[in-house]
């Protein structure tokens, strides 16, 4: 493995045509490098042809949208997207039907298939999955639904293909066999429903089976650029190597102290130790994000032994930590000293800690999405984009928002999914009704938030009757939904639901993920964290390496939110450079 080449980020690589590995720490101006590059290979590469593109992955449409930005009149060259829209679009949907079982049937009713989701146990699909496999089932169902969530596509020793979990479950002895969780996912097959690791498993097995489509990808993006790649699991750099093997040129950028999707499978040795032939390997010293009393904390708290250099003239002011239970308040006070025209970002690593920062009651109904999930999946899926589409309607962001309102609209084979009724045979009538539906939640964005959850179930329902006398909501009755919606305020649904790249003022770190604030008070949810998270010479966990990502978004000003510290966690705190909190102008 050739040593890496310390370099700028404005320093231009040896060789458009070489691939790279980069490694390049919070703030580092990867972005800005990564950009110059696909301008440089678009305006000077002979591999590129009219029907060929440079495709380059990163992991949010954020920083997607902050690429194409930057690209200006060459952004028509390149495909940006996530891996999973990468490989849906240009493998998995066109040659879904590629896949066979033993017999020489299609494994999925590729015809039913309308997108990708994360996935969520539908009751209904596992009583059949277990009533076909003579499995009754006693113990907590909620517990058994929280295995299968988390269930993932792996190769085993022998090659061949496993679902697996991080979390061990056998109660009463059940999940034994590997074929019966192995002929899980089938049911959701057979009505055209595949989640996201459901699309990484299929990409890799149509290339194992079929080489010539690694070969045709390989001629369609002759450059693949991977951003983040310290967090791309062990499938997806299977697929980047057999892209690599037919020709491509890859390029990958991340840093081994921001992996943090290790539930994925993703690790930052396996980032630390990619390797392909006569790849050229670098690194980016700089920060051009951080204050040098940040940049200072944070090189202090590396494992990896790099030190990252300020580019900023500003030493700024020290990092303070702030101790109490009371995370909310500890974000009023510091809101309250930045004054009213700073932003301050909060960020939590876990979603208790966040709902208490936003909201202090809002841990007595933490529960109630999976509350939600438990009484029908199907609504749960629906409501959950609305819910995330009212949230983005109430930030001006329509375009996110339509998104998400589309996804709840899902439609098979010319008809909307359960909880939807109707025909649906034309995108433009989908995406019509979904820009109707954000439109209506805009307007009525005060109204809706202080109804009932059912309220706006059946507010919906009228507003779907009104676009056609086709279209309409599942009735509802009697049962655990009816129950679940008449006695929660839609609202509180909205406040708890997850969105992805968030925008609001309180986040989770992983939503945060290549984002950068002005001002960020990050609460630890124990002394316990904070204590391994400042212990350099343990190894490097999953624990510690978001609470790294989380502090190194500050641009000026960060804050510590500790609910207990002892004296030993304080002499930890100052050996990195942070003082206790003390209001501008006190004694």
């Amino acid at each position: 493995m050739s040593a890496k080449i310390e370099i700028q980020s404005d320093t231009p690589a040896k060789d458009i045509n070489r691939s790279f590995h980069i490694v390049a720490g919070p703030g580092a101006g990867k972005t800005h490098w990564l950009t110059q590059h696909i301008i440089r290979v678009i305006r000077t590469s002979d591999r590129l042809r009219a029907p060929s593109k440079v495709a380059c992955i990163s992991y949010t449409n954020v920083a997607i949208g902050e690429l194409n930005s930057r690209l200006g009149t060459v952004a028509h060259s390149v495909e940006a997207s996530t891996i999973h829209s990468f490989l849906y679009r240009n493998l998995v949907r066109p040659y879904l039907h590629f896949i066979k079982d033993e017999s020489g049937q299609c494994v999925v009713r590729h015809d039913l298939v309308d997108g990708h989701d994360e996935h969520r146990p539908s009751h209904r699909l596992v009583m059949e999955w277990l009533t076909r496999h003579k499995r009754p089932f006693s113990s907590n169902p909620s517990e058994l639904f929280d295995y299968l969530k988390t269930l993932h596509w792996k190769r085993n020793d022998k090659g061949g293909w496993v679902l697996e979990s991080l979390r061990p479950y056998r109660p009463n002895g059940f999940l034994a066999s590997k074929l019966d969780i192995n002929n899980y996912k089938r049911v959701y097959w057979e009505e055209g429903i595949i989640d996201h690791d459901d699309v990484l498993y299929f990409a890799a097995r149509l290339i194992e089976e079929h080489p010539a489509l690694a070969e045709f990808l390989a001629a369609r993006f002759p450059y693949l650029f991977i951003d983040e790649f310290q967090d791309t699991n062990p499938i997806q750099s299977e697929i980047v190597m057999s892209l690599a093997q037919s020709g491509a040129v890859i390029g990958v950028i991340g840093d081994g102290e921001q992996s943090i999707f290790g539930f994925q499978g993703a690790s930052r040795e396996k980032f630390l130790g990619f390797s392909l032939a006569n790849m050229d390997r670098y690194c980016i010293v700089q920060n051009r994000r951080s204050t040098k009393v940040i940049i200072d904390s944070l090189n202090a708290l590396r494992r990896d032994g790099l030190q990252q250099k300020s580019i900023d003239a500003s030493y700024g002011k020290p990092v303070q930590y702030l101790v109490g239970q009371d995370a909310s308040a500890h974000f009023a006070i510091v809101r309250r000293e930045l004054g009213d025209d700073a932003k301050l970002i909060a960020l939590a690593w876990k979603h208790d800690e966040l709902r208490a920062i936003r909201n202090p009651s809002a841990v007595a109904i933490a529960d109630m999405w999976k509350s939600l999930e438990a009484a029908g999946v199907d609504r749960y899926r629906f409501l959950v984009r609305i819910a995330r589409a009212t949230s983005l309607a109430e930030q001006a962001r329509y375009g996110p928002a339509i998104r998400e309102a589309i996804g709840a609209l899902r439609v098979r084979s010319g008809t909307f999914a359960p909880p939807v009724q109707g025909a649906c045979t034309s995108d433009t009538d989908r995406r019509g009704l979904a820009v109707t539906v954000v439109g209506w939640l805009g307007d009525n964005m005060t109204r809706i938030k202080t109804m009932s959850t059912l309220e706006v179930y059946m507010g919906l329902h009228v507003l779907l009757q009104g676009q056609s006398v086709d279209w309409k909501l599942q009735g509802v009755t009697t049962g655990r939904f009816k129950a679940f919606a008449t006695e929660t305020p839609f609202g509180d649904l909205v406040g708890a639901v997850s969105v992805p790249e968030e925008t609001r003022d309180v986040r989770t770190i992983h939503q945060a993920k290549g984002a950068e604030f002005d001002n960020v008070l990050v609460r630890f949810s124990s002394e316990r964290e904070l204590t391994d998270f400042l212990d350099i010479n343990a190894p490097s966990t999953e624990t510690d390496r978001p609470y790294y990502v989380a502090l190194s978004r500050a641009r000026h000003r960060l804050f510590l939110s500790i609910p207990s510290a002892s004296a030993s966690t304080i002499a930890g705190l100052s050996k990195i450079g942070c003082v206790g909190f003390e209001p501008s102008g006190s004694a």
